[in-house]
């Protein structure tokens, strides 16, 4: 049997904390489970009898693979907005500052302040390794705003939303899904991202 996730928060007061218009029966939907199953809420079999999901089936995209094992996180900067910069592009520094477990450093290769290589299938960019036990170890995390030279948004595949359709009539891109590898940057290596 699948973990199930409580539908207490579907109830008030929570229920105003969810939006009234994407077409769900909140009402109706409180007296059925939904399930967790690989991460995602998924709608078991009973409550799909009174709300259709916006996906019909789970993007395996989403999840880490033994090709991409790590998510890739690229929060914003605690101690600013979209609209401010902490300090001047000069002062910046030329490559994306990585933060991943030690662990999962080791096991490739990687130590603290090493240059590496971020990739996927769309793309490659120059990254320097932070290591700290704060992230898990299957997580890449990247502060996005903080270097002179890569976009960070290159490695983001080309993956639906499963609730833009549902909201706006026009399938959404999933810009926060995204799962990469990384290893040691040979000495003398451009990434493609530079090519």
């Amino acid at each position: 049997m699948l973990p199930t996730f409580s539908m207490k928060y579907l109830l008030p007061p929570y229920m105003n904390a969810f939006p009234s218009n994407i077409g769900v029966n909140w009402k109706q939907a409180h007296a059925h489970t939904i399930w967790a199953y690989r991460g995602k809420i998924t709608a078991s079999p009973r409550t799909m009898e009174n709300f259709t999901a916006a996906l019909s089936h789970i993007n395996d995209i989403l999840f880490p693979t033994s090709k991409y094992p790590f998510y890739f996180l690229t929060p914003h900067a605690q101690q600013n907005i979209n609209g401010q910069h902490q300090m001047p592009e000069t002062q910046l520094p030329e490559h994306p500052v990585v933060f991943l477990h030690p662990k999962a450093a080791a096991a490739k290769g990687l130590t603290e302040n090493s240059p590496a290589v971020l990739w996927n299938e769309t793309a490659e960019i120059a990254v320097t390794v932070c290591l700290t036990e704060t992230v898990p170890e299957d997580i890449i995390l990247c502060p996005h705003g903080e270097s002179r030279s890569s976009s960070l948004n290159r490695l983001t595949v080309s993956q639906s939303t499963d609730m833009g359709e549902v909201r706006t009539g026009a399938p959404g891109v999933a810009l926060y899904d995204v799962t990469v590898d990384i290893r040691p940057q040979l000495e003398r290596e451009t990434p493609s991202f530079y090519q």
